[in-house]
């Protein structure tokens, strides 16, 4: 997983007019779901 630094996202929160916070919940989240993507889920959760 990526490793995320407060100053960075702050500056890129801060160009693309987001809150800081919020922002860094979305990088996590894509990082989250981009890694996972790979992974196989039972086709009984799947329904």
């Amino acid at each position: 997983m990526t490793q995320f630094d407060r100053l960075t996202l702050g500056r890129q929160a801060k160009e693309l007019g987001f809150v800081r916070d919020t922002f860094e919940k979305v990088c996590r989240l894509v990082d989250v779901l981009s890694s996972s993507k790979n992974i196989k889920i039972p086709q009984h959760l799947v329904k």
